[in-house]
């Protein structure tokens, strides 16, 4: 398709082959049912949907999530594993009821900033190779972070808790808001912060292996 919109609708599960490649300017996944499309040639610039499944996708270069065809942003009933070449952003917001995993390359950067983000599992993010960049993540409710390994800043904001389930090792700065009337709680041994500010929140629980500027 090239930079044109593919829309994929299904009452049933999504696949590709050994070797089938989707490259298009925008990815559409609507209907139910389990998606798998993880050839590591698939191309798409805009990822959307609203998809009562599981859905794992995997990308050659950077994508962001935002309007396909009519669609504003990716919906998922379900849980979410997104795998790109690239940098992941999103210009509207997800929606996912289950635990979602993000992968990038080596000095890329995970930007999930939309104010309307809702992530109902845990969050995870992971380089395929090397280390990420920056992380930033948006969250209405409660955010729990998995083990997490960054050069450069993290920044978190929630409308609720924030946890820690991994160690969080921050080479840059980590800026946390969790809103006045929630705690923040990032208290695994092995964290290793370098600068950290925090900009809203209650009984706050910080644990580092080193020394912490505030």
């Amino acid at each position: 398709l090239g930079t044109g919109e593919l829309t994929l609708n299904s009452t049933g599960a999504i696949t590709q082959g050994s070797g089938d490649t989707i490259i298009a300017g925008g990815l559409s996944l609507l209907g139910s049912g389990t998606v798998t499309l993880s050839e590591s040639a698939n191309e798409v610039d805009v990822l959307a949907g609203n998809r009562n499944g599981n859905v794992t996708y995997r990308d050659a270069d950077g994508i962001d999530i935002g309007t396909v065809a009519g669609t504003a942003g990716l919906s998922v009933t379900g849980t979410l594993n997104l795998t790109a070449g690239g940098s992941i952003t999103d210009s509207q917001a997800l929606t996912i009821t289950g635990d979602s995993t993000f992968t990038v390359t080596n000095g890329s950067s995970i930007t999930l900033n939309s104010a309307a983000n809702n992530f109902g599992g845990t969050l995870m993010f992971n380089a395929s190779s090397g280390t990420i960049a920056n992380v930033t993540i948006v969250d209405t409710t409660a955010v729990d972070l998995q083990a997490l390994t960054l050069s450069a800043n993290l920044s978190v904001t929630a409308g609720g808790p924030i946890t820690d389930s991994g160690a969080l090792v921050v080479t840059g700065t980590t800026t946390v808001a969790a809103g006045a009337g929630n705690d923040i709680t990032l208290d695994t041994a092995t964290n290793n912060f370098s600068t950290i500010g925090i900009t809203s929140g209650n009984n706050v629980t910080l644990v580092d292996t080193n020394g912490m500027d505030l």
